[in-house]
């Protein structure tokens, strides 16, 4: 059986077992260096085993702090900013705000 593995904008989200969709591995796509100065991109491992809502939530997470990290001196900017990239997040991917994320609410627009 093979293992579900989804790649968009720069993560990859891989089911951790062949047997369950309840736990997922996430990575990260990070500009790598190396010792001869020549960079490549890869993926570096940012969750094992978690849940797929917590995939998308560590996802908005990583995506505030990359874009917003100038501008977070409070927790009220931080929770504007984080607010924004889940808002950006679920539009992409037409999510609706929910406590409880399941693989059937995953549509990709077209």
């Amino acid at each position: 059986m093979a293992l579900i593995c989804i790649e968009e904008g720069g993560f990859k989200i891989e089911q951790s077992t062949p047997d369950s969709l309840e736990f997922w591995d996430l990575s990260q796509l990070v500009k790598v260096k190396h010792k001869d100065e020549t960079e490549s991109t890869e993926y570096k491992i940012r969750a094992y085993g978690i849940s797929l809502s917590k995939c998308i939530d560590t996802i908005i997470g990583i995506r505030t702090r990359m874009k917003h990290h100038e501008s977070i001196k409070t927790l009220k900017d931080f929770l504007e900013a984080y607010k924004q990239e889940k808002a950006e997040v679920y539009r992409f991917f037409r999510l609706n705000d929910t406590k409880k994320l399941k693989p059937d609410d995953i549509r990709r627009t077209e």
